[in-house]
């Protein structure tokens, strides 16, 4: 019962969306404004009652059509990806002048392939292959931020002072005078332990971020690089 309630919910709320666009759509507001138009110059409720009468199987009807439902979700797609550009591009002017240089060449690489197909194949549209270099240079950029984020966490980090905690738990531990006392540094001994543990793995994740930041840099110079070769023969 759970289940059927929480699919009934779903369903709502997805129709509800639908109900909330048609709403706001310029044709509905347009056309209950010049019913409102026509009761002010007439003085009559009438279209007033034929204005309701409309919108309500405006509201009935247009929501649920397919067609509309996939105009919606058109814009929203085109909408979510206007914003993702935006806050990606604002990402941009973050970096350091070294890091935009190396996302803006990446992206002029991006733009001689599509260039250089479109000039020595004649085609209208790009084939698969070439349009998922959108997607790599978006990763590049995301892939970008995170390196730089947990490289800025790294040097933050004052690996030696940890070392030297351990060390000196590690003692503490080994002098201690009773056995409360003891658990009690064993316990520290045992978090500065996964202090240091933490530290390897988020030096792992640097190298890892780094190796793919350098995989699709050289996916992005393949294409061109064998442009060149070709034509050279």
């Amino acid at each position: 019962m759970a289940d059927i309630a929480k699919y009934q919910q779903e369903i709502s709320r997805f129709n509800t969306k639908y109900a909330k666009e048609a709403i706001k759509e310029p044709v509905n507001f347009w056309g209950l404004a010049g019913f409102a138009v026509a009761a002010a110059y007439t003085q009559s409720v009438i279209p007033l009652l034929i204005a309701l009468i409309c919108e309500l199987i405006y509201m009935v009807v247009i929501p649920v059509l397919p067609a509309y439902k996939r105009l919606v979700n058109v814009r929203e797609k085109t909408r979510i990806r206007e914003l993702n550009k935006s806050d990606r591009e604002k990402l941009i002017k973050s970096f350091s002048s070294r890091e935009r240089e190396a996302v803006e060449y990446l992206r002029w690489q991006k733009e001689q392939i599509y260039k250089n197909y479109f000039k020595f194949t004649g085609a209208k549209e790009l084939p698969s292959n070439l349009t998922s270099l959108d997607q790599r240079w978006e990763d590049f950029v995301d892939l970008l931020e995170v390196y730089r984020r947990r490289k800025q966490h790294l040097k933050s980090i004052n690996r030696q002072a940890v070392h030297n905690q351990l060390s000196q738990a590690y003692r503490a531990a080994e002098n201690a005078g009773d056995e409360k006392t003891r658990r009690v540094q064993q316990t520290n001994v045992e978090i500065l332990k996964r202090r240091i543990a933490s530290f390897d793995e988020l030096e792992k994740s640097v190298k890892l971020v780094e190796g793919q930041l350098q995989s699709i840099e050289n996916f992005f110079g393949y294409p061109n690089e064998n442009r060149h070769h070709e034509h050279a023969r």
